[in-house]
């Protein structure tokens, strides 16, 4: 997973901190097969560098905090 799929944290609470209190935050998703204009949101998600899910979070290059799923 490259610099241009995430961020840090601390950049993210920086970013957030600016928003106002009652803002509130929605994943999107694009796409020849997007159906919805926004994607769901889960909890916070490890995955590995091919954006998949790994059991322990020790094994984890990022963490996912949405979903695209694109149907082909």
């Amino acid at each position: 997973m490259n610099d241009l799929n995430s961020i840090s944290v601390a950049d993210m609470m920086a970013a957030l901190a600016r928003l106002p209190a009652d803002a509130r935050l929605v994943v999107t998703h694009s796409g020849y097969y997007c159906y919805d204009d926004f994607a769901d949101i889960y909890a916070p998600t490890p995955v590995d560098a091919n954006g998949d899910r790994v059991m322990y979070p020790a094994d984890a290059v990022a963490w996912s905090i949405g979903h695209s799923h694109q149907s082909y």
